[in-house]
């Protein structure tokens, strides 16, 4: 595994490690997933990123990435997505990956961005003058196109380790009940299912759908679709 260094500052002696994506094939076919890409430049940056995670206004999560492939795509096609990232010539598009379980599915459709709110840190300030973020935790590391190297994030929390866990389902109570909170006042009769997994399950089960020309009414098409 090599290093890189920060903004080239051999005094500084600041590294970051990274690792060859192709070698990353099963960890991004691991189908309880979902991968995100964020492009950006500078690895001054991408370092900030790692600490802090990406800042976003509210939880839009379309404003602020996309969805990359999903368990039916090779590294390979991944790269070439990456390769020729859309958004402001980015040198390095950062990876999240959003376990499925967290999705909070009680919302009155499956593209309300408050599906992602165990994701997402809100800011403290009541007019939005301080940005909430997309939590760094989720963030596996940042794509170089230059190397075709993953950069790892050294906060990147592994799911399972049972004080995540423990966490994660605190936060994914909140939110389903404070979703719940926001179909009420829409509508008494619309309520969602605020239990974990669901969408996962919808979601994967289209998964093989994609790019064909087979109608599906499962979450997973229109999910991926409104992505893309």
């Amino acid at each position: 595994m090599s290093e890189k260094l920060i903004d080239g500052k051999n005094e500084t002696a600041e590294t970051l490690k990274e690792i060859p994506i192709d070698s990353l094939e099963d960890l991004f076919k691991d189908e309880r997933f979902a991968t995100f890409g964020h492009g950006t430049n500078g690895l001054d940056v991408v370092k900030s990123i790692f600490e802090e995670g990406v800042k976003a206004k509210d939880n839009g999560i379309d404003l602020y990435m996309c969805q990359l492939g999903g368990a039916w795509q090779s590294v390979n096609e991944m790269k070439q997505e990456m390769n020729n990232w859309g958004h402001k010539d980015a040198e390095f598009v950062v990876l999240f990956r959003f376990p499925y379980e967290y999705l909070a599915t009680n919302t009155p459709s499956p593209f309300d961005t408050r599906r992602f709110g165990v994701f997402y840190n809100e800011g403290k300030s009541d007019d939005f003058s301080e940005r909430g973020t997309y939590d760094t935790k989720f963030i596996i590391g940042a794509y170089d196109r230059s190397t075709g190297n993953l950069i790892e994030n050294p906060n990147y929390a592994d799911i399972d380790d049972p004080d995540v866990k423990k966490e994660l389902d605190a936060k994914f109570t909140n939110v389903v009940s404070e979703n719940q909170r926001v179909l009420d006042e829409m509508s008494p009769s619309r309520v969602g299912s605020p239990l974990k997994g669901g969408v996962a399950d919808e979601m994967n089960t289209g998964a093989s759908t994609r790019g064909d020309n087979t109608e599906s009414n499962s979450a997973a098409d229109e999910w991926v679709e409104f992505f893309a």
